[in-house]
């Protein structure tokens, strides 16, 4: 995966287009053009090297961080949003301002896969004992409501 990793504090905006994941209210974006393909496991494995701050998550998967995908247009006026189903309507208009899209039609795609039934779904598909499993679903729950919470 091309590595052109943007990380934008609270209200910092540019002109983005790509997959993104969010960590403890941070929104870390992996800036792509013409329409390069790119994994979110890939880039939470990028983000560990890169930021200090995210090592104590080192053995969290990514798709415990609420993620999507943002695509602009280059030669229309539409962007294809895709983001947690969880997302309120303020949190996508600022993730929409924070990747500097908010003056172009918005397409939504259904978010499913970053959903918290996606997250819940992978945790359960583990070969592990029933006990287990119901620890680490609730665990999940929790921790990937508080990272949505946090942005």
């Amino acid at each position: 995966m091309k590595n052109n990793v943007i990380r934008l504090k609270r209200g910092e905006t540019g002109i983005y287009s790509g997959i993104f994941i969010i960590c403890n209210g941070v929104l870390y974006i992996n800036n792509l053009k013409n329409l390069e393909i790119a994994l979110h496991m890939d880039l939470w494995e990028i983000l560990l090297k890169m930021y200090e701050e995210l090592r104590p998550y080192k053995l969290y998967p990514y798709y415990y961080m609420p993620r999507g995908s943002v695509v602009a247009s280059e030669t229309s006026d539409w962007i294809l949003l895709n983001s947690p189903v969880e997302f309120s309507e303020l949190q996508k208009n600022k993730l929409i301002k924070a990747f500097g899209q908010e003056n172009k039609q918005i397409e939504v795609i259904d978010g499913e896969h970053y959903s918290l039934h996606f997250v819940e779904s992978q945790v359960r598909s583990n070969q592990w004992d029933d006990e287990t499993i119901e620890e680490e679903v609730g665990f999940a729950k929790k921790f990937y409501m508080s990272q949505i919470n946090q942005f």
